[in-house]
């Protein structure tokens, strides 16, 4: 399985760049500022060439990844890319989405959200405490 495959890579790779200290990414020799370069221009021009939507949204399909933090997108990104060996050129399917976002949230109580409290904030616009769904700290408070 996975032993065998980054063996046979580790050893293709040898051949070409001798000590070096990867051992399982293969070396790509086209990778130079101009590559980049030349990377981030055919992606720029991929966005330039989105027309924005400027009618009224009839449905909205909200994609909510409750505890994915930069950190677990990225996992899931080279995990994927070890898979399929492109490495680190992988996307994940959401990413070639027309139009996405991020944000993060937080309760008024606590740094870390968890799933009621992030709920509350998405949905209904207001924050609350850690623990508590669907009101917010003013109505915690009267009660």
């Amino acid at each position: 399985g996975d032993e065998e495959f980054h063996r046979s890579r580790k050893q293709q790779y040898q051949k070409v760049k001798q000590g070096s200290s990867y051992t399982k990414v293969p070396f790509i020799d086209n990778e130079d500022s101009a590559y980049w370069n030349a990377r981030a221009q055919e992606e720029l021009l991929d966005q330039l060439k989105i027309t924005p939507q400027k009618r009224k949204a009839k449905n909205v399909i909200m994609f909510l990844g409750d505890g994915m933090s930069m950190a677990t997108v990225t996992a899931a990104r080279i995990l994927k890319g070890q898979k399929t060996s492109k490495w680190e050129e992988e996307k994940l399917a959401w990413e070639s989405f027309p139009y996405i976002g991020m944000l993060k949230t937080y309760t008024t109580d606590n740094q870390v959200a968890d799933s009621a409290a992030s709920a509350t904030a998405y949905l209904c616009g207001v924050k609350g405490n850690l623990g508590t769904i669907g009101t917010s700290t003013h109505h915690n408070s009267q009660q």
